[in-house]
C-alpha cells in the first residue's frame, strides 16, 4: 500500500552526549561507562528524552564495568570514586589469597611440611600435594594367592594397615582376539581382595559384557556399589574417538565405584568428577587422569593397582600385575 512520506524528524540513536567530568561528547557506553556514574546522574542537566537515553547507557556501562572489575588498569584510568576503587583491591587482594595470579609475578606461598608444589591447569586451589612413596611393583601372576599374601604383607610392614584404595582393569575374557593373557570369569571371582583391603573404595574398569559380573564381584565379597564414572575418548586431534561396538560405536568406557565399611576418612566427598575426558593411547591403557581423579577422591591414602602394567608404575602406588618389568619389594 503506498502513502504519503511523512516527514518526520530522524532520531540518531547514537546522539553524542556530553560528560560532565571533562566536557567531551561520547556516543558509546564503552567510553563513557569510567566518567558517568551513578552518583552523578542527578547532576546530568539533560532534557527528558535525553535523560531516559543516558539512564540505558550509564546502566549497560555499570554492567560492562563489573565484568571488568579486576582489570588493574581501571585503578588508575578510571575516574571512580574511593570506596570503588578499594573493591577492585579487595578483590584483586582475595585473588591472591586463593592463589589466583593474573601474568607473571614473583610470589612466596608458605606450604606444609612434607608437602612440593604441583602445576594444576585451569583451577589454581589446592595447589600441594603429600609427597608420595616411590613406586611399588609385584611382577607375579593375579590368580596365585601367595603373591596376594605377600602384598598384604608387604603393605602391613609399609603403612602399618591394608590398603585404602584397590582399582584394577581386569583382562576380560571376551570374544574379540586380545594381545594379552585373559582371565575366566570364575578366576576373577576368586580373586582374594580381601586380603589386601578391609575397608575402602574399589574401582572396577568394566565392559558391557562383563558388567554383571563385576557387580557379582562387588557383592560376593562384601563391597557396595556407589557410583560410577566414565572415561570419554579423544582422538589426538581433539575429536570424539570412535571404538568397537555391535549396535554403536563405543567413544566411552565405564568404571564402578564401590565401597567396603566406613570410608569417611579415605574419601573427600563432592569433589571429583566422574567424566574423564582425555585422548586415547594404546590399547587397553587408561588415561593418566584417572590417578588425578583417585588422588582427588582419595587424596593422599594407600593405593593398589591390580593387572598393572609397565606404564602404570607411579607414585605414590603399588602395581601388581604379570606384565612388569620387575618386583620390587
Amino acid at each position: 500500500m503506498l502513502g504519503k512520506r511523512n516527514k518526520l524528524p530522524v532520531i540518531n540513536d547514537a546522539e553524542r552526549l556530553d560528560c560532565n567530568y571533562c566536557n567531551k561528547s561520547y556516543e558509546t557506553p564503552e567510553s563513557l561507562r569510567t566518567h558517568m556514574h551513578k552518583s552523578t546522574r542527578k547532576n546530568i542537566n539533560l532534557p527528558e528524552t535525553g535523560r531516559r537515553k543516558c539512564k540505558r547507557l550509564v546502566f549497560t556501562a555499570r554492567k560492562n564495568m563489573r565484568g571488568a572489575i579486576n582489570c588493574t588498569r581501571h585503578i588508575t584510568t578510571c575516574k571512580l570514586k574511593p570506596e570503588d576503587i578499594n573493591v577492585v583491591k579487595d578483590n584483586l587482594r582475595l585473588e591472591k589469597k586463593n592463589g589466583i595470579y593474573k601474568g607473571d609475578q614473583i610470589v612466596k606461598i608458605r606450604i606444609y611440611k612434607n608437602y612440593q608444589l604441583i602445576a594444576i591447569k585451569k583451577k589454581i586451589k589446592a595447589i600441594t600435594k603429600r609427597i608420595f612413596t616411590n613406586p611399588i611393583q609385584f611382577k607375579g601372576d593375579v590368580t596365585d594367592l601367595s603373591m596376594w599374601e605377600m602384598i598384604a604383607q608387604d603393605c602391613l610392614n609399609r603403612y602399618g594397615r591394608l590398603y585404602d584404595v584397590v582399582m584394577m582393569d581386569p583382562a576380560w575374557r571376551i570374544k574379540q582376539a586380545l594381545p594379552y593373557e585373559t582371565i575366566s570369569d570364575q578366576q576373577f571371582l576368586d580373586m582374594p581382595i580381601n586380603l589386601v583391603q578391609e575397608r575402602g573404595i574399589l574401582i572396577i574398569w568394566v565392559v558391557n559384557q562383563k558388567r554383571e559380573l563385576a557387580q557379582k564381584f562387588i557383592k560376593k565379597h562384601g563391597y557396595e556399589e556407589v557410583d560410577e564414572g566414565m572415561w570419554l575418548k579423544l582422538t589426538k586431534t581433539g575429536k570424539i574417538h570412535c571404538g568397537w561396538g555391535f549396535y554403536t560405536a563405543h567413544c566411552f568406557e565405564k568404571f564402578i565405584i564401590a565401597k567396603k565399611g566406613n570410608v569417611d576418612d579415605i574419601v573427600s566427598y563432592h569433589r571429583a568428577e566422574n567424566v574423564i575426558v582425555a585422548p586415547v593411547r594404546q590399547h587397553s591403557q587408561k588415561p593418566e587422569e584417572v590417578y588425578d581423579f583417585v588422588q582427588k577422591m582419595c587424596p593422599d591414602m594407600r593405593n593398589l593397582e591390580v593387572f598393572a602394567k609397565p606404564h602404570n608404575v607411579r607414585e605414590g602406588w603399588t602395581s601388581f600385575g604379570n606384565e612388569l618389568v620387575e618386583m620390587k619389594q
